[in-house]
C-alpha cells in the first residue's frame, strides 16, 4: 500500500488531530488506519457511502475527489471517538481518546501516512 502524506499534525494528551493529503486512495488509506485501531469493515463502512457502498463497505462507483468534497463522518469504538472531515483538498482526522495516547496514535498513524511539507 502506497503511504499518503501526512502534511501536519497538533496533539494533546487525550486529543489528537492528523492533516493528511486528499488522493484517489485516501478513503482506504483512512480505512485501515482505523481498522489498525481495532474498527471492524462494519464500523468504517459509512466512510464508504458516497462511492455507493454505506451498507457493504464496498465501493458501487469510482472514487473521485469532488465525491468527498466537504464530507463529515464519526466513528465511535471503545476507547476511541474519531472525526473524519473530507475537505477540497486535504483530510481531516480527529482523534479523541480515554487516555493519553498521543505517541502510541503518532506510531500507527506513521505506518500509513508519512511525514511531509504542507503544499499551498
Amino acid at each position: 500500500m502506497k503511504k499518503l502524506a501526512l502534511l501536519g499534525l497538533a496533539q494533546t494528551p487525550k486529543h489528537s488531530v492528523f492533516q493528511i493529503e486528499k488522493r484517489n486512495h485516501c478513503v482506504e488509506t483512512v480505512r485501515g488506519f482505523l481498522h489498525d485501531l481495532g474498527f471492524a469493515s462494519w464500523d468504517t463502512a459509512k466512510l464508504v457511502g458516497p462511492m455507493g457502498g454505506g451498507d457493504t463497505g464496498r465501493a458501487t462507483i469510482k472514487y473521485t475527489n469532488a465525491l468527498y468534497d466537504d464530507k463529515y463522518f464519526s466513528l465511535s469504538k471503545g476507547q476511541y471517538q474519531v472525526e473524519v472531515f473530507f475537505g477540497k483538498k486535504k483530510v481531516l482526522l480527529s482523534i479523541f481518546t480515554i487516555s493519553d495516547e498521543q505517541n502510541a496514535l503518532k506510531e500507527r498513524m506513521l505506518k500509513f501516512f508519512e511525514m511531509k511539507a504542507a503544499k499551498e
